[in-house]
């Protein structure tokens, strides 16, 4: 039976490690916070880190496909002949393969977070005079202004627990 080695989950997990570490650095874990929001009166700083979260996001997709197509080589590699190549291959595929769905639709849902980020931004961007701020917390003065927002916020917390679930099964 093919395993995945230590080193090989090591390098996931570190590279998981830097993705989440990059964005922290970005300010995106702040996106949303009022006192930002208020500092940020152009919206040119939320637009710039959503921007860099995106490349960041798209970035790490292609890195893992990169490294899970590299562990599939090596599988490959490693195999004396074409009976050991297929057997070592449906191994990978069993023990591995299995997690790879549920990994690309994590992304998937990352980069559907950050989009519903964005149309949070660009709502509280063009609105900007239906909503005010008291003792650092975001008041808007009308129901349907809030209503838009809070179904955007809904959404990015579904799209998060849809996320933390898929991630279980890796």
């Amino acid at each position: 039976m093919v395993e995945i080695s230590e080193d090989e989950v090591k390098r996931l997990n570190d590279l998981l490690f830097g993705y989440k570490l990059r964005l922290a650095q970005l300010g995106w874990d702040r996106i949303l916070d009022a006192k930002r929001i208020q500092s940020d009166t152009d919206f040119l700083k939320s637009k710039a880190i959503i921007k860099a979260a995106r490349d960041i996001i798209k970035d790490q997709m292609q890195i893992n496909d990169f490294v899970i197509g590299n562990m599939y080589q090596a599988v490959e590699d490693s195999a004396t002949n074409e009976i050991a190549k297929n057997i070592k291959q449906r191994h990978f595929i069993r023990n591995f393969g299995e997690k790879l769905p549920y990994i690309k639709k994590s992304w998937a849902l990352e980069m559907c977070i950050l989009e519903q980020v964005e149309n949070i931004i660009t709502l509280l961007a063009n609105t900007q005079t239906e909503w005010v701020f008291e003792e650092d917390e975001m008041l808007f003065l009308t129901d349907d202004l809030y209503d838009a927002f809070s179904d955007c916020m809904k959404k990015v917390h579904a799209l998060s627990a849809q996320q933390n679930q898929l991630l279980q099964h890796i």
